[in-house]
C-alpha cells in the first residue's frame, strides 16, 4: 500500500507533506518519494527512489513552496521483488504532457496494460523501462484524465470517466494549475482521512499521517468509499463517484 497526503493552505508545504508520508512509511516502508506543488499557478514536481529522508538528500524536494500540494510514498511488490521496477520515473505524482496536471494513486489497476496499448501512441510514458518492458500502472490514469479534459469534460466528469475506465482498487489525488488551491480525491475503496479548518484542508491515507497535528484541525473524519471529493481552502464538496458501483457490506 502506498502512502499519500495532500494539503491546501499557508503552512510550509514541503515539510508538512513530507512529514505526513514519512510517518506513514515508517509502518509500511517506501520505495520512492514524490511531491508536487502549485506555486503561483505553476506546477513543480520533485521525486526520486528511496524513502523520504533519502529523497530529501538527493533532490530539491524540501525546498518546494506553494499553497497546494500532493505527496506520495510508493510501496509496490514489483519494486520489492525486482529493483528494475523501482526508478525515479516510476515515482508519483505523474504529470501529463502539458505539464499542468498531476496525479497520484494508491491501489492496483489490473487492466493498465490494455489501457497502455491504446494510449502509448498518443502520449509519452515517462515510467516506461525498456529492460522490463513495463510502465507503472498509475501513469495510464493521468493520460486518460487529460484526454477527457481535452474532450471538453469538467474535472469532475473527467475523473468519473477515469473511474469507469480502470479496473481494480484505487484512490486518485489530482491537482491542476488551471484550478489553483483545489485538490480532487476519487476514492473507490482505499484508506482516506480528511481534515478541515476555516482556511486550510488536508488529506492523508492514514491517521498516522497527521502525526502531532491532528488536534490543530476542527474537523477530522473518514469519508465513505465510492466518493468524489473536491477540496478547497477549508471546504469540501462531496458526491458519489460512480452510481453503478456497489460497495461491499463488511
Amino acid at each position: 500500500m502506498c502512502q499519500l497526503a495532500a494539503y491546501i493552505g499557508d503552512r510550509p508545504i514541503a515539510s508538512l507533506l513530507l512529514r505526513a508520508i514519512e510517518h506513514q512509511e515508517a509502518y509500511i516502508g517506501g520505495y520512492a518519494t514524490g511531491l508536487g506543488v502549485l506555486d503561483d499557478g505553476v506546477l513543480k514536481v520533485e521525486k526520486d527512489v528511496g524513502h523520504v529522508r533519502k529523497a530529501i538528500s538527493t533532490t530539491e524536494i524540501s525546498k518546494l513552496k506553494g499553497t497546494t500540494g500532493i505527496s506520495h510514498s510508493r510501496h509496490t511488490g514489483k519494486a520489492r521483488d525486482d529493483p528494475r521496477h523501482n526508478t525515479k520515473e516510476k515515482a508519483h505524482p505523474f504529470v501529463d504532457g502539458t505539464g499542468t496536471l498531476a496525479l497520484m494513486h494508491n491501489g492496483t489497476l489490473y487492466n493498465y496494460r490494455e489501457l497502455w496499448q491504446d494510449l502509448r501512441n498518443r502520449h509519452e510514458f515517462t515510467s516506461y523501462s525498456e529492460d522490463v518492458d513495463d510502465i507503472t500502472d498509475s501513469e495510464v490514469a493521468v493520460h486518460i484524465l487529460r484526454e477527457a479534459l481535452d474532450a471538453g469534460e469538467s474535472m469532475e466528469e473527467a475523473i468519473r470517466f477515469l473511474a469507469k475506465a480502470v479496473k481494480g482498487e484505487f484512490l486518485f489525488g489530482v491537482m491542476s494549475s488551471e484550478h489553483p488551491e483545489t485538490i480532487w480525491i476519487a476514492n473507490w475503496a482505499q484508506p482516506c482521512v480528511l481534515a478541515l479548518n476555516d482556511d486550510e484542508s488536508m488529506f492523508v491515507s492514514s491517521p498516522i499521517g497527521f502525526y502531532d497535528g491532528r488536534e490543530e484541525f476542527d474537523r477530522v473524519f473518514t469519508p465513505p468509499w465510492n466518493s468524489l471529493m473536491k477540496l478547497t481552502r477549508g471546504k469540501l464538496e462531496f458526491s458519489t463517484l460512480d452510481h453503478s458501483r456497489s460497495v461491499a457490506r463488511l
